[in-house]
């Protein structure tokens, strides 16, 4: 039984930190290339190489903290975070 429990653990922040990492780091991409003074293809290129260098970090986040919950909010506090910072107007 405590195997089972493991397993899907396991398997959801997999899952967590694929998905909501590359979400959470499209989302930094977006918001990176809005907010930065620059010509809009050297903003996208670096909003892009951000949103690169954020999901390994958020897909180790996803094993580090050891509340399923806690994970989940947290991502979710972060994309709608993210989310108002891409789609504010400039």
């Amino acid at each position: 039984m405590a195997t089972t429990r493991y397993r899907s653990d396991i398997a959801i922040r997999t899952l967590t930190g694929i998905a909501g990492g590359y979400l959470l780091a499209a989302l930094l991409s977006v918001a990176i290339a809005r907010w930065l003074p620059l010509p809009r293809i050297e903003a996208s290129a670096a909003g892009m190489l951000a949103g690169l260098l954020a999901w390994p970090p958020l897909m180790m986040t996803a094993f580090a903290i050891h509340s399923l919950p806690r994970l989940c909010a947290g991502f979710a506090l972060a994309g709608a975070l993210l989310a108002v910072l891409s789609f504010w107007p400039v």
